[in-house]
């Protein structure tokens, strides 16, 4: 065990602000929004501080739309739809959403990325900034107002982190959580924790980022652990991320990004300084077969199960050192003519936008992913601007059919071939909280394609594109790709949440933006492939996730494991791609994994096993 991890562990501090954040939230939803602990709501009549056109009363109308669609979803995935697991699912989104905030203002600080936002509390400096710029603020806490005060900045410096830097996930003022907020004996007992002694020194190191993710989700581990072992129940659907969610030891990181990142840089640019810096880099007689060049803006990595990004975290080191490495090289025989940054200082954002993806089924390991590239790029330019990150979770709420098909007809679209595949794609996504990035969405963009494309040229022929609608021209013509599909369902979307702010409508298309999202990484091809991926034998899977499984992965399904192991091969480039994954050796001589065997061999170059 790492001293961080003993650290963490003895202090007890996350499970205590766990357990203090799901009682407050309880607390604030029955006596503020009427919302029970049974998850019924109380009438707005016998609620007196909802009165029409406050704040208070538009959070209620939000409430009531979120329970109503997490209730259809747990109704359309055979569990019982109790608006009680509805609340519970708010307040642990509640929970893990504010602890993984207070945590990241105490790393921001450490690395003098933020000023002074919760070590001081109320006297921290950055409070008194804000006072300072927002004089009705001041006056409020010259009246006394001091924890609406400082609320208020709290929820700014969300947005302004939100706004700068795009960690929406994490920081979104606008969600239904950033409408909440911990009340006053709550907060300072929070700060009471984050700020002991005890816990000075963990705040700098990085690490600490997955061991609040781990010690968050143990409790629900255990139980799970206890259904599927002790009271031999199969694994629910919904089991399936805190049950999986695995911590990797860095040196194992290390060597699964050096040969896999580092080898195709390797065979890209054999003259290469950065193989000696390697430290677990395991040489081989095929390090002599050169591959194309490629400038490495256009590298990428993919972790498929990316829990906190501890792989991540590792191929950014490795992705810097790349990029100045090019730029030192730029010109020279065997390299790019132009470098893909042309200042050392713009190099952390190119890597996060261009080069580093992740997809995880947890919405709790997404926000600490982005947490830990963001603090890293940071460390590297502490101004640098961070447009977007390609990381994606698949906890999308389930739709029944009918809010589907109605959803989509009311959107406006150019294409009538979007809408028409978007109602086919948006059933399978409704799979994608538990199967996350097995989910084989590509097959089916495809097979819509190539089927279109087939009806229309036997129905007309290619000699009449002029009488056609423009996506059937199109179409014949084998342009429509998934690229001009996405950019169109984006448009109309942000339309249709234009029209209707803030009603049952709008829910449904923000969830279905993330079901885009999710589509977008799925179509995507990269030059390396890593991960951990869960752990859990057939016989621990329910009738659901095993009929999916056999019907995606034919004779591949014995593990979790080695369903990823074949997805990852399907995810990397077609040629000179690398994976790099860790499993255990079960694949390589047992009879129910011939499949699985027969495919890498057939189709892959095993270059290191360890």
């Amino acid at each position: 065990m790492s001293n961080i991890q003993q650290v963490i562990k003895d202090s007890k501090f996350i499970p205590v602000i766990k357990r203090l954040l799901f009682e407050d939230c309880f607390s604030q939803l029955e006596g503020v929004y009427g919302l029970q602990k049974d998850g019924t709501f109380e009438k707005l009549e016998n609620v007196p501080n909802l009165k029409k056109g406050t704040e208070d009363l538009i959070t209620r109308k939000k409430l009531e739309v979120y329970v109503k669609h997490k209730m259809e979803s747990r109704g359309l995935i055979n569990q019982a739809p109790t608006a009680n697991q509805a609340l519970l699912d708010l307040t642990r989104e509640y929970a893990f959403t504010y602890l993984n905030r207070f945590v990241a203002f105490k790393m921001m600080e450490e690395r003098k990325i933020l000023r002074q936002t919760v070590s001081r509390e109320y006297d921290s400096n950055a409070f008194k900034f804000y006072l300072a710029d927002h004089r009705e603020e001041e006056e409020k806490w010259k009246q006394g107002k001091v924890y609406e005060t400082y609320r208020s900045f709290i929820l700014w410096q969300c947005g302004k982190i939100c706004k700068d830097n795009e960690i929406k996930v994490l920081f979104d003022p606008g969600n239904i959580i950033s409408r909440l907020f911990p009340q006053e004996r709550t907060l300072k007992r929070i700060f009471e924790l984050i700020n002991q002694e005890a816990l000075s020194q963990i705040w700098k190191e990085d690490e600490v980022i997955g061991w609040v993710y781990q010690y968050f989700i143990e409790e629900e581990k255990a139980r799970v652990f206890d259904k599927i072992y002790s009271q031999k129940k199969k694994m629910e659907l919904t089991d399936i991320a805190p049950a999986t969610q695995l911590f990797t030891p860095k040196w194992i990181v290390q060597f699964l990004v050096e040969n896999t990142l580092g080898r195709l840089w390797i065979r890209m640019h054999p003259d290469t300084e950065l193989k000696d810096k390697l430290k677990y880099y395991v040489p081989n007689d095929n390090d002599s077969e050169a591959i194309p060049l490629k400038p490495v803006r256009e590298i990428t990595l993919l972790d498929p199960a990316c829990g906190t990004m501890h792989f991540g975290m590792t191929a950014f080191d490795l992705f810097y050192e790349m990029y100045l490495e090019e730029l030192r090289n730029t010109g020279k025989y065997g390299w790019p003519e132009n470098p893909s940054c042309g200042q050392v200082e713009i190099i952390p954002a190119s890597i996060i936008e261009n080069n580093i993806f992740g997809i995880d089924i947890d919405l709790r390991a997404i926000q600490l992913s982005a947490l830990s590239l963001y603090l890293k790029a940071k460390s590297k330019n502490k101004e640098l601007s961070i447009e977007k990150y390609n990381l994606v979770h698949t906890d999308i709420p389930v739709f029944s059919d009918n809010t589907i098909n109605e959803f989509v007809d009311s959107l406006s679209s150019k294409y009538e071939l979007t809408k028409k595949l978007f109602k086919i794609v948006i059933p399978e996504l409704n799979k994608a909280y538990y199967l996350g990035s097995l989910l084989k969405i590509e097959d089916i963009i495809n097979s819509f394609i190539s089927e279109q494309h087939k009806t229309l040229v036997k129905h007309y022929g290619r000699q009449q594109y002029s009488l056609f609608k423009e996506d059937q021209q199109l179409l014949l013509q084998r342009n429509i790709v998934w690229n001009e599909i996405k950019e169109e369902l984006r448009k109309a979307i942000n339309e249709f949440i234009d029209k209707t702010n803030g009603n049952t409508d709008t829910f449904v298309a923000q969830e279905s933006k993330k079901g885009i999202y999710l589509i977008d990484a799925l179509v995507k091809k990269h030059d390396v492939v890593v991960c951990n991926p869960p752990y859990s034998g057939k016989r621990n899977m329910n009738a659901i996730m095993k009929a999916d499984l056999t019907a995606l992965y034919p004779k591949k399904e014995g593990d979790l494991y080695t369903v990823f192991i074949d997805r990852c091969l399907n995810l990397i480039l077609s040629q000179n791609g690398f994976c790099g994954m860790v499993t255990i050796h079960s694949f390589m001589f047992t009879s129910s994994h011939e499949e699985i065997r027969k495919s890498i061999i057939e189709n892959t170059t095993i270059e290191t096993l360890a």
